[in-house]
C-alpha cells in the first residue's frame, strides 16, 4: 500500500511539475492610467457584417429550423452601450472606422461615458458597393461622408476625422488589374477634399506607414498622417516589434518632418500563425502573452514620445478570423469576444498562466484511472507502476491541452462540430494506446508471473514419463500458395515428436490444380496422420475453410492448433506448447 501511494504521489507531482514547466515568466513596460485610445468595431461575438448573418450556435439553430436568414446584421446599441461603459475611464479616445455602423448614436453615448470619438468614413470601390450593397460607389461614399461631416459638426468631442481606411493599401495590390476591387489614390483625393471643405476639425485616412511613403501626393492633402504599423504582418521584417514600430517612425519624421504623427492602428494578435523572418530566423508568436508584452512596450513608447495612438483594437472580432485576415485577424482586441479583459498592465506576463487549472484538470480526468490501475494491477513492479501511471497523465493532458486551445478559439458551427470529431477520435485513440501500454506494462514488468513460460527442453523435463498426451488436431488452410513452401511447412510438422496428433489441411478458391494437388499428393505420402481437402469456392474463404475443417476434426481431438502454410516448427514444440 505504501508503495502504491508512493507511486500514485511521484506521478501526481510529475504532472503538476510538467504543466508548471509550460509557464514563465516575461517582462514588459508598464502602463499606468487610460490609454490615448483604441480602434472600435461594434459588432457582438454571434455577428459576421460581411457574411450579413448572425454565426452563433443558436442563432444558426433557429435559422435552420424555423427562421430565415438575417439579411443584414446592423450594429446593436445595447451592445455599443455596454462597450463604451466598459471603455469609460480606461481609454480617452475610440477610432471608428464606419459611420453607418452605429454612427448615429455613437456620439450622445460617447459624451455619457466621457470618451472621444475620432470617426472614420469608409471609401468604397465600385465593385465594393455592388457586392455589399447592390448600389452605385458615389452614393455609398456619399452617405459616409454626409454622415461623418454631420457627426464632426454636431459634436464638439470630434477633434478629428478620418475618411477611408486602408485603401490605397488594397489599391497597391490591385492597381495592375483591368477592374480593381480597391478606390485609387485619386479617388480617395476626391472624397478627402469634400469633407474638408465641410468640417472645421483636420481630417486624414489611414493607410501603413509604408503608403505615406510612396504617396507624398496623399501626405500633402491631409492635417495629419494616420499611420498603421503592426509589425506581426511584415514577415520581410527582422526587427523585434519594438524596434520595428521605433525605425518606421523615424523614417516617417524624416519624410514629412513639418506633419503631425498620430498611429492609427497598433497592436498585437493573442492567436494566430507564427510568423518566421527569412533573414535572421526571428519568430512571431501570436499568444497572449506576446500581445501582452508587445501592446504594453509599444504603449509606453509612443507616450514616451508623445504621439497619439490607438491600440487595434477594443474588442476581438471573430468574424474577421472566418473573412478577412487568416485565424489572427479575430484576435487583436485588448478585450476577448466575451469582453473579458485579456492582460493587466503592469506587473510581470505568466506565458501560460492557466497551467494550474489545466494540471487540475488532467489529475481529475487521470487520477482515478491510476488508482483504479494500482489497485487492480497490484503485481506490476514499481517501475511499470510509474510508467503506466505517467502515459494516464499526459494522455489526459494531451486531451486537456487540446480542449484548452479549443476553448480560447472562436469557432463557427462547421468548426465545432469538427473538433467534437476529431476530440471523439483523440479519446479513442488513447484509449487503445493505453490498452496496449497496459498490457505491456504487466508483460515487462509483471513481478510474478502466476504461470511462467519454461525453455521447451525445460517444460518437456517436467513432464511425467507416464503423462497420457491429449490428441492434437493441426489445421492449416491456404489459398493460391506456392506449394513448396507449403511441403515445407509438411514437412516439418510430420517430423513432431508428439505421439498423438493429426494435420487437416484445407485448400479453397485456387483455381489452378498445378498448385493445389502437388500439396494433395504430399499429404497423401505422409500417411493417414495427414488430411486434404479442396474446394474451388469456398465461401467466407479462410475463416469458412478453417470452420469446415471442424467438422472433420477427429472426435477425440482434445487440442486444437492452427499453423499457416509458412510455419517450420520444429520436433518439440507440441510437447513444450501442449502442457500449458
Amino acid at each position: 500500500m505504501m508503495r502504491r501511494g508512493l507511486v500514485l504521489l511521484v506521478a501526481v507531482l510529475a504532472t503538476v511539475v510538467g504543466w508548471r514547466l509550460l509557464d514563465g515568466r516575461m517582462q514588459a513596460a508598464n502602463v499606468e492610467g487610460a490609454l490615448h485610445g483604441v480602434t472600435y468595431a461594434p459588432w457582438a461575438k454571434d455577428q459576421d457584417p460581411l457574411e450579413a448573418k448572425s454565426s452563433g450556435f443558436w442563432s444558426f439553430l433557429r435559422t435552420a429550423v424555423n427562421e430565415p436568414a438575417t439579411q443584414q446584421i446592423k450594429p446593436r446599441k445595447e451592445q455599443i452601450e455596454r462597450d463604451f461603459a466598459m471603455l469609460g475611464g480606461k481609454v480617452n479616445y475610440v477610432r471608428t472606422y464606419r459611420t453607418t455602423d452605429g454612427g448615429d448614436v455613437m456620439p450622445a453615448l460617447a459624451e455619457k461615458y466621457g470618451l472621444k470619438l475620432v470617426p472614420g468614413a469608409w471609401i468604397y470601390s465600385a465593385n465594393e458597393a455592388k457586392q455589399q450593397f447592390g448600389r452605385e460607389a458615389s452614393e455609398v461614399n456619399a452617405e459616409e461622408t454626409r454622415a461623418l461631416i454631420r457627426m464632426a459638426n454636431q459634436n464638439p468631442s470630434v477633434e478629428r476625422v478620418l475618411v477611408g481606411n486602408e485603401n490605397i493599401l488594397r489599391w497597391d495590390g490591385q492597381k495592375d488589374q483591368r477592374d480593381p476591387n480597391a478606390t485609387s489614390p485619386a479617388q480617395l483625393i476626391r472624397e478627402i477634399r469634400n469633407v474638408k471643405r465641410n468640417v472645421k476639425v483636420p481630417v486624414s485616412t489611414a493607410e501603413p506607414w509604408h503608403v505615406w511613403l510612396n504617396y507624398p501626393e496623399l501626405a500633402r492633402e491631409v492635417d495629419f498622417l494616420a499611420v498603421h504599423i503592426l509589425p506581426y504582418w511584415d514577415e520581410k521584417s527582422s526587427e523585434t516589434p519594438i524596434e520595428y514600430l521605433q525605425n518606421k517612425i523615424a523614417e516617417l519624421k524624416r519624410a514629412y518632418p513639418n506633419k503631425n504623427i498620430i498611429v492609427t492602428e497598433v497592436g498585437w494578435p493573442s492567436n494566430g500563425a507564427s510568423r518566421r523572418s527569412p533573414g535572421t530566423g526571428l519568430v512571431k508568436h501570436a499568444t497572449p502573452a506576446d500581445q501582452a508584452k508587445n501592446v504594453r512596450d509599444a504603449v509606453a513608447w509612443l507616450r514616451s514620445q508623445n504621439i497619439d495612438h490607438f491600440v487595434v483594437e477594443a474588442v476581438d472580432q471573430p468574424w474577421k478570423s472566418y473573412d478577412l485576415e487568416g485565424k489572427a485577424g479575430g484576435y487583436w482586441g485588448l478585450w476577448n469576444a466575451d469582453r473579458q479583459q485579456k492582460f493587466a498592465w503592469t506587473g510581470t506576463i505568466e506565458r501560460f498562466p492557466q497551467w494550474i487549472s489545466c494540471a487540475a484538470w488532467s489529475l481529475a480526468a487521470s487520477v482515478p484511472l491510476m488508482l483504479l490501475f494500482l489497485w487492480r494491477w497490484p503485481g506490476v513492479r514499481p517501475a511499470g507502476q510509474i510508467g503506466f501511471c505517467a502515459l494516464l497523465a499526459l494522455s489526459a493532458s494531451a486531451v486537456v491541452y487540446g480542449g484548452s486551445v479549443a476553448a480560447g478559439t472562436y469557432m463557427v458551427v462547421s468548426e465545432k462540430i469538427g473538433w467534437g470529431v476529431l476530440a471523439f477520435f483523440l479519446v479513442m485513440s488513447l484509449g487503445m494506446a493505453l490498452v496496449q501500454a497496459l498490457e505491456m506494462a504487466e508483460t515487462i514488468w509483471r513481478g510474478r508471473w502466476r504461470r511462467e513460460a519454461l525453455p521447451a527442453a525445460e517444460m518437456i523435463a517436467r513432464q511425467p514419463a507416464d503423462r497420457d498426451w491429449p490428441k492434437v488436431s493441426l489445421h492449416l488452410a491456404i489459398c493460391n500458395e506456392p506449394p513448396a513452401m507449403v511441403i515445407q511447412t509438411l514437412e516439418s510438422l510430420s517430423q513432431l515428436d508428439y505421439p498423438n496428433y493429426e494435420v487437416i489441411v484445407i485448400d479453397n478458391n485456387t483455381k489452378d490444380p498445378a498448385v493445389w494437388r502437388p500439396v494433395q499428393d504430399y499429404c497423401a505420402q505422409l500417411g493417414e496422420r495427414f488430411k486434404f481437402f479442396h474446394f474451388d469456392v469456398m465461401k467466407g474463404f479462410k475463416a469458412g475453410a478453417l470452420n469446415y475443417v471442424l467438422t472433420q476434426t477427429a472426435p477425440d481431438a482434445k487440442v486444437i492448433g492452427v499453423i499457416d502454410s509458412d510455419y517450420m516448427v520444429r520436433p518439440d514444440w507440441l510437447k513444450a506448447l501442449v502442457p500449458y
